[in-house]
């Protein structure tokens, strides 16, 4: 399949989709779209992520299959009878890309920093948190800011820090939850959820350091709720696979929510380096 990933559509497309993103009354909105409309989103959707890919750090090779099974992605749903999926990733991506690619939004800023600019640069219909692709980008500032911390004990500063990560994470269990439920086949959210878990028993893992501050009993619980997090992201892990092949011996070129990583395979985009090690070492459990 080819297609121009360089032709800007016209910027009244942006006003259209946006409009809907603000909206109270979604459904109606989408339904009103005319169907030339509907084809210009589908081309500022393209352009857009055509944009985010040449800022990734992926491989050519990667990169030019990226763009394949994103193709594939966008026109499974541009074909569906309903234009609701369409719009809402839609609007999903364009948000993530006005807000993240911000002047004024500094990626090497802690974590702290960034949640607060997400706040105050998102609409109240609109809200970051029920963004699937800024949640990812929040784990993943999250990730790689508990991997700067250094050896234990946590000085005070940083042990203010981990509470903080804690606090937020524990905002957003309920929220991947739901949308585990929601879209039980959808890669993209499973992936969500392996990091999700990851960085979870990660910051469990300072809580449980913390030399004469707990109790036994206290300990125990920090430990074993860290284990019990890196069990469930191992099962993320195999979900995706399962669902990856199940897609295959249906003779989809795609799973169900590859249009979120672009087309790149999450279990390339992964970036826990750990996550083999994990896999090898942890026998598997229910975490339901």
């Amino acid at each position: 399949m080819t297609e121009s990933f360089f032709s800007e559509p016209i910027i009244s497309t942006e006003h259209l989709v946006l409009s809907i993103q603000n909206s109270t009354d979604k459904i109606s909105e989408i339904k009103r779209i005319s169907g030339p409309d509907f084809l210009k989103i589908r081309a500022l959707v393209v352009s857009r992520a055509e944009t985010i890919l040449n800022k990734s750090s992926a491989d050519p090779i990667t990169l030019h299959e990226a763009r394949t099974l994103f193709l594939a992605s966008i026109d499974r749903l541009w074909n569906f009878s309903s234009r609701v999926p369409a719009v809402t990733f839609s609007c999903q991506l364009l948000q993530y890309y006005a807000v993240i690619y911000h002047d004024k939004m500094d990626k090497t800023a802690g974590v702290q920093d960034v949640i607060e600019f997400l706040d105050e640069n998102t609409g109240k219909c609109c809200k970051w948190e029920n963004n699937l692709l800024i949640m990812e980008f929040v784990l993943l500032q999250i990730y790689h800011e508990l991997g700067q911390f250094p050896n234990l004990p946590l000085p005070q500063e940083l042990q203010a820090k981990n509470n903080f990560i804690l606090e937020q994470l524990n905002l957003f269990s309920k929220k991947i939850a739901q949308w585990g439920l929601d879209a039980p086949d959808n890669t993209f959210v499973h992936y969500l959820d392996c990091i999700y878990s990851f960085v979870v028993a990660k910051a469990l893992d300072f809580q449980a350091t913390k030399s004469g501050l707990l109790t036994e009993q206290e300990s125990t619980f920090f430990i074993e709720s860290k284990q019990y997090f890196l069990k469930k992201s191992v099962n993320c892990l195999n979900t995706i696979k399962n669902l990856t092949e199940f897609a295959a011996s249906r003779g989809m070129l795609t799973p169900s929510g590859m249009e979120f990583s672009l087309g790149i395979n999450v279990l390339i985009k992964l970036p826990i380096q750990e996550i083999s090690t994990i896999e090898k070492n942890t026998p598997m459990m229910s975490c339901s």
